[in-house]
Parts: C-alpha cells; sequence; structure tokens
C-alpha cells in the first residue's frame, strides 16, 4: 500500500438478521422469527506516524 494514498476511509452498511430468543421450540417448528437491525461498519486506514 503507498504511503501517498493514506488515509483511506471506508463506510460500509448491510441489513442484519438475528434469530429471536425464544423463538426456537417444537411449539413453533419450521417458523423462523428473526429480528431485522442495520449494521453501519467505519474503517480508516491510516499510516502508524500520522494516527492520532
Amino acid at each position: 500500500m503507498d504511503p501517498d494514498q493514506l488515509p483511506i476511509a471506508l463506510v460500509g452498511h448491510t441489513p442484519c438478521f438475528r434469530r429471536e430468543a425464544g423463538s426456537y421450540g417444537k411449539d413453533v417448528r419450521g417458523l423462523n422469527r428473526v429480528h431485522q437491525f442495520d449494521k453501519v461498519e467505519i474503517v480508516r486506514i491510516e499510516h502508524p506516524d500520522r494516527s492520532r
């Protein structure tokens, strides 16, 4: 990686799904209940000498 191109800032946004607590058992067999939420990841690639 060329140090002259630094810093590089990146952002990622994705919808995520997590199974709800207690949503699995013999009463709800075959039915998957999930909780949907949005996730944002922020990354900054910086030279160690110029980082804060």
